[in-house]
């Protein structure tokens, strides 16, 4: 028999984790497919519908099943002698590179009329300027890998998270673990921690973590049981299993292991305040959600900020607009330069007809924004319009919720040929006249958020008014 030298074994090994890797992502991306799955079904039954005029929507999670679909429903009610068809394809957690360089073929394969974006509140943070080269289409291609998301969400949570919350005497866990990527070896790895160290219950919770963040849930859980069994003082461990039953949808369960976490750790850690104020939240049980962001805003520790960014924007969501801007005033004093808390002040100043300081805010989450990243926007921006022109397409852009829409007009100058659409001052009637609640669901933008029913008929609305008096 042959004797295999240290190359081929080096080649053999690199394979084998090259493909463990290809088949890791293959099963990241079927497991994603879920919601992406419901969506494509609902464009390929509309674009396979005979109608007159097919409109495509582009932008992230504020366009994703969200108002696309009351937009064809309010058109095709306002003009029956017309046909319209919808083609929702908005991206959660995408930006304006990813949009701009998937647009050539979202242009080939639906062929539209018009085409309606709303895009760039996800370029924070760096969005690469997108050209049609070779290095830029590989790092684009490499961002959007699951696995390097996964990777990245492992590590911060595995980390940081667990690490950060480890027991007081307990030795932390080296740094150089979390950078272990591959993951049959970190599972490996974990493993062989805990055989080699079996009464360290914070193994078992680190195996757990892994076991969540690849939503083998039963596995983190049992693994989790075992962490507690080592040491029923555990509060991570609760916690962590308390996520795992919330992923599953258990909410009576997960309830009972947060609250069994902050009875162990009531005075340490503000961590599993959030995920009970987040459970809450997800139930829309909003005032038990603000007692436990509350509690976990007076921790001194990094969730503190979360958690009072939190509290603060309940406060908008329930129409106590005074209090959500004590709150946000108090936060922007510390930081000074975070968009999100700044709009949140801006928006609750708006809410109460504090006009002047409103603008002032505004402006200043603008000179923020655009110090941040949003050259990169202006450019992708500039590029889609210009392939969408070019092919002689109708464009629509439309501004966020809330958002003034000269910040728009000056990104898309020179503006020949673009239909833009405003929604700044309908929303804020429409607040004014009731609770921002009842148009939003969060405040992930800082000024506004993901719409309602209510919100997204609003939008739908607006952009069929649009479109009747400039194209029909």
């Amino acid at each position: 028999m042959e004797k295999i030298t240290a190359k081929q074994k080096i080649s053999l090994i690199t394979l084998g984790l090259f493909l463990s890797a290809i088949l890791l992502e293959i099963g990241l991306r079927l497991g994603g497919f879920a919601f992406s799955y419901i969506q494509d079904s609902r464009n390929r039954t509309a674009f396979r519908q005979k109608a007159d005029i097919c409109i495509l929507c582009l932008g992230e999670s504020t366009t994703a099943s969200q108002y696309p679909g009351y937009l064809e429903e309010i058109l095709n009610q306002k003009s029956p002698k017309i046909k319209f068809k919808v083609i929702d394809k908005g991206r959660g957690g995408t930006n304006s590179g990813v949009i701009l360089s998937e647009l050539e073929h979202n242009l080939d394969k639906y062929r539209p009329d018009i085409v309606i974006t709303m895009i760039g509140i996800n370029d924070l943070g760096g969005v690469l300027k997108y050209e049609n080269k070779l290095d830029v289409k590989i790092k684009l291609f490499l961002r959007d890998f699951r696995i390097v998301k996964l990777i990245n969400l492992a590590r911060q949570h595995v980390s940081a998270k667990i690490i950060a919350h480890n027991i007081k005497g307990k030795k932390e866990a080296s740094p150089a673990a979390s950078q272990d990527y591959d993951f049959k070896l970190r599972e490996k790895k974990l493993k062989e921690d805990i055989a080699s160290n079996p009464e360290d219950y914070l193994n078992y919770v680190r195996l757990g973590c892994f076991y969540r963040d690849m939503t083998q849930y039963n596995k983190a859980i049992g693994t989790h049981v075992k962490a507690i069994k080592s040491n029923p003082m555990d509060y991570a461990a609760y916690a962590e299993m308390g996520n795992c039953f919330r992923s599953m949808g258990k909410y009576e369960k997960a309830e009972r292991l947060f609250k069994k976490a902050i009875e162990l750790n009531p005075e340490g850690d503000g961590w599993p305040y959030i995920e009970l104020g987040y459970l809450y939240k997800g139930k829309g049980m909003t005032e038990a959600a603000l007692t436990y962001f509350h509690k976990a805003a007076g921790f001194a520790d990094d969730n503190a900020l979360m958690a009072a960014a939190e509290e603060a924007g309940l406060y908008s969501l329930m129409g106590e607009y005074k209090k959500s801007e004590e709150l946000f005033k108090n936060l922007a004093a510390k930081y000074p330069d975070n968009t999100k808390i700044v709009g949140g002040l801006a928006l609750s100043y708006e809410l109460q007809k504090k006009n002047d300081l409103a603008r002032e805010c505004f402006g200043k989450q603008k000179d923020i924004t655009a110090a941040q990243c949003y050259s990169n926007t202006h450019y992708n921006y500039q590029k889609i319009k210009d392939v969408i022109l070019r092919r002689d397409i109708k464009m629509i852009a439309m501004q966020y919720p809330m958002r003034n829409i000269t910040s728009l007009k000056k990104m898309l100058e020179p503006c020949k040929g673009i239909i833009f659409v405003d929604n700044e001052k309908l929303f804020k009637d429409a607040i004014e006249n009731s609770l921002y609640g009842e148009y939003f669901i969060d405040c992930f933008g800082g000024d506004f958020g993901h719409c309602t029913e209510k919100g997204n008929r609003i939008l739908a609305e607006n952009i069929a008014n649009t479109l009747f008096k400039e194209l029909f």
